[in-house]
């Protein structure tokens, strides 16, 4: 079943009324946006029969990169794929475990954007383009997505991306979904702040304490607060709005 990854994720919290058959379904492959990592225990938990999920790495412009059954991995390069990791700040590329962005070179790549401004930001030397997305490889080449680059959370000069702590707060069992974004602060950049659905109760400071218990860096706390909320803006495909992120956060 291809579902968008909103979907999937409510189908991993949901309370399936008993006389419906839910056998069928065996694989499930989320589309639009990444999935936390505890969500094929979640499905497994619901769907007798559920054996997989089946994630795609790639996009319009590029094609598929790479496939994974794991959340929060992307796998390993497809074949007549090429990726590496580029360091935002210093233009350098990375070695392994080390954070960048995602840059692909594959067999079937668009020609291009009608406006040539775009282009520029797109297309990188040596047949690669940008992807976007930052993400690390591990030593055995594995690819792991963090965040999209315009994700990027700055605090004190420190950069971060959501999807490490929202992985963390996520395996709270009262947390059925969670968006971490950065609230705009005029001394500090941005403050790590969290906007959490829940399953059941739960406090602002245990969320808070996740990630102190996680042993994450001081930096990456959350300092501008949880608030909670029936459900978290997202787009078509799945993909959380983060632009809407504070506007909401200041509502609750």
């Amino acid at each position: 079943m291809k579902i968008g990854s909103h979907h999937a994720i409510q189908l991993g919290y949901a309370s399936p009324n008993s006389n419906f058959d839910l056998t069928a379904l065996k694989y499930v492959m989320p589309m639009g946006a990444p999935v936390h990592f505890g969500l094929t225990a979640e499905l497994r938990s619901i769907f007798p029969n559920f054996q997989n999920l089946l994630i795609n790495y790639g996009s319009t412009e590029f094609w598929l990169v790479s496939y994974s059954t794991v959340p929060g991995e992307l796998g390993l390069p497809a074949r007549g794929v090429e990726y590496k990791i580029q360091d935002k700040n210093t233009g350098e590329f990375c070695g392994p475990n080390q954070p960048g962005e995602i840059l692909v070179k594959t067999p079937f790549l668009m020609k291009g954007y009608v406006l040539e401004e775009q282009n520029n930001d797109f297309f990188a030397p040596e047949g690669f383009v940008y992807s976007g997305d930052v993400g690390y490889y591990k030593p055995d080449g594995t690819l792991v997505f963090q965040a999209r680059c315009k994700e990027l959370i700055k605090y004190q000069g420190n950069h971060l991306y959501p999807m490490e702590l929202e992985n963390i707060i996520q395996k709270h069992p009262a947390v059925a979904e969670v968006a971490v974004f950065g609230l705009p602060h005029p001394e500090v950049q941005e403050l790590v702040s969290a906007i959490v659905v829940k399953k059941s109760e739960v406090m602002e400071d245990e969320i808070k304490q996740l990630l102190i218990d996680a042993k994450v860096e001081n930096y990456k706390f959350i300092r501008g607060g949880v608030k909670f909320a029936s459900k978290i803006p997202k787009n078509a495909t799945g993909k959380i709005l983060r632009s809407e992120l504070p506007i909401l956060f200041q509502r609750l």
